[in-house]
Formats: C-alpha cells, sequence, structure tokens
C-alpha cells in the first residue's frame, strides 16, 4: 500500500488522516512538510488502536444536518403547494371541474374527459409544479426526490378527495400512467405501506385482536 492510500489514526485529536490530509490540517504548525511527513509516519496505522465512535458520532452528526436541510426543503414546498390552483389562470376552471372529479373513479373514462375540460388551466399547473411528471420533457425521469416525495403525498391526499380513492390503486394506475419503473412503484407502494395508508379491513381487525 502506498501512502497516498495508507491511513494514520492520529490520537491527539482522534481522527483519521492520510498523509495529504495529515499535512493540510497540520500545514504552518511545523517548518516543513518533511517534518509533517516524519510525525505522520509514526503515527498508529487504523488497525491498531482505532476507536471508531469520534467518526461514528461526528457522521452521525452531519447525516442530522443533511435530513434537517431535506426536511426544511419540504417544509418550504408544503407552504407552496398548489398555490398555482390559487390564480386567475386556473381557480375559474377548477371550481368548475374539482366537485365533478370528486365523484368520478381516477383514471376511468370519465375522469379523463373531465381532466380534459380543464383545458390551460391544467396544463398551466403541471407548467409550474414540479410534483408532477407533466412539469418535465422526460416525465418521471426529470425529477428530483423532493419532487417524488411531494408528489406521492400529492397522490395520496388526491385519492382522499374521492368517494373510492385507493392510494394503492393509483400507484398501480400511476405506472403505467407515468412508464414508471418496477422499482420506483414498489418503494412508493412500500412507503405507502410503512404510513400504514388505507390499510385493508382485515388487516386492521387483525392488529385491533392483537392489541387486546
Amino acid at each position: 500500500m502506498n501512502k497516498k492510500e495508507q491511513l494514520k489514526f492520529d490520537p491527539y485529536d482522534k481522527k483519521v488522516y492520510s498523509l495529504e490530509e495529515y499535512i493540510a490540517a497540520c500545514y504552518g504548525g511545523l517548518p516543513s512538510e518533511v517534518q509533517l511527513e516524519r510525525q505522520w509516519n509514526e503515527l498508529q496505522d487504523v488497525t491498531i488502536g482505532y476507536d471508531s465512535k469520534a467518526d461514528t458520532l461526528e457522521h452521525k452528526v452531519r447525516v442530522s444536518e443533511l435530513i434537517g436541510e431535506f426536511c426544511s426543503e419540504m417544509l418550504r414546498r408544503a407552504s407552496k403547494h398548489d398555490n398555482s390552483k390559487l390564480t386567475q389562470f386556473e381557480k375559474p376552471y377548477f371550481d368548475s371541474e374539482t366537485p365533478k372529479l370528486k365523484k368520478l373513479t381516477y383514471g376511468s373514462d370519465e375522469y379523463k374527459e373531465s381532466l380534459k375540460k380543464l383545458g390551460k388551466a391544467l396544463t398551466h399547473h403541471y407548467t409550474v409544479n414540479r410534483h408532477h411528471p407533466e412539469c418535465f420533457e422526460n416525465g418521471i425521469d426529470g425529477m428530483s426526490l423532493f419532487d417524488i416525495v411531494e408528489m406521492i403525498f400529492d397522490w395520496k391526499a388526491a385519492t382522499e378527495r374521492h368517494e373510492d380513492g385507493d392510494i394503492f390503486k393509483s400507484i398501480e394506475i400511476n405506472q403505467e400512467r407515468f412508464q414508471i419503473s418496477e422499482q420506483l412503484k414498489e418503494i412508493l407502494l412500500n412507503t405507502a405501506s410503512q404510513l400504514k395508508w388505507d390499510w385493508p379491513e382485515t388487516l386492521t381487525d387483525n392488529k385491533e385482536d392483537e392489541n387486546n
């Protein structure tokens, strides 16, 4: 193993360094890189005396920060969700068609016909809202993870507006509608299951029996 690949454990700050990382971290502490390299050579190999606790805790903190950034973005999206439906470009059309859509089965021919009546309003809505696959030239393949998360929550909320809404059926229908891969479809179904959305009555009864 050459020195570029070798790692050493510094007990002073409880961190693992490559030679380049050590020189960068300590530069200015000693008069030359030669002396820094000599000092690095005297450190323990990571397999000798290395305690992973500090690195693990540092990793936990960083992951927590990144999850926080993700949540902040989702909260920002939550505050802006479907604001375009309140504008003059969309609201009059949704005022007319939304009551009708509620009574129709998602994906049915009648449902599709009602969507067509939204016309320019729906086109505008898809254009300015990233949580719709129609917003992208390449459909769902153009979406980010943020878009996908907002999309499935949008689907779930939409099913609750229909008398026979079912998020699991909607995911199956939308797989064909948006050419969703089998892998992503399974992820969406797993998410719905983990959040316990629309549990079948038999499963709900079984859970109640287990708790009694």
